[in-house]
C-alpha cells in the first residue's frame, strides 16, 4: 500500500537534485533508505517526465528524464561511472555546505540535509534528515554506521 505524502517544499530546481530530495522526501524523511529503494523512487518519478534531447543529426526526440539520465554516456573511460555511480555521486554533491560549489546551501538553508551512512553490512543507506531549528546546526553525515 502506497503511503500518503504530505506536501512538501523541495528547495532544488527541477533537474537530478530536486529528483533526489523528491525521492527521499517520498519514501520518508528522517528514516534511511537502502540505496535500492532509493534508486527505484528516483527512477520512478523520473520516468514520469518527459524531456526533448537532440538526437543523431539534431532531429530532437522524446524522452523520460530517468532515459536521459541512465543513457548519458561517460565523460571519461578512466573515471566515468555508470547509472549507479553518478546518482550517489550526485547525492554527495548535494552534502557540499562549503566553497564555490555548495550545492547542498539551498537544501541547509529550507533547514533539511542529505545524510549517507552505511548499515551493518557496508551497504549504503541514505536519509533526508530535516527538522532543524537553526541553520548553523544543519550538517549531512557521510560515513557513518547504523544500526
Amino acid at each position: 500500500m502506497k503511503k500518503l505524502v504530505k506536501k512538501f517544499d523541495n528547495p532544488c530546481r527541477q533537474g537530478i537534485y530536486f529528483m533526489i530530495v523528491e525521492a527521499l522526501h517520498n519514501l520518508g524523511e528522517n528514516e534511511w533508505h537502502f540505496f535500492k529503494d532509493f534508486k527505484e523512487e528516483t527512477k520512478r518519478l523520473m520516468s514520469l517526465r518527459r524531456v526533448k534531447v537532440t538526437g543523431v543529426r539534431g532531429k530532437k526526440i522524446e524522452l523520460t528524464a530517468w532515459e536521459r539520465f541512465s543513457l548519458r554516456p561517460s565523460r571519461s573511460k578512466l573515471t566515468g561511472k555508470d547509472v549507479n555511480g553518478r546518482l550517489i555521486q550526485n547525492v554527495k554533491i548535494l552534502q557540499r555546505l562549503q566553497g564555490s560549489h555548495c550545492y547542498g546551501k539551498k537544501l541547509r538553508d529550507a533547514f533539511m540535509c542529505i545524510d549517507i551512512g552505511f548499515d551493518s553490512h557496508g551497504i549504503e543507506i541514505f536519509r533526508l534528515r530535516t527538522g532543524f531549528k537553526r541553520v548553523i546546526d544543519v550538517l549531512p553525515i557521510y560515513g557513518d554506521k547504523v544500526g
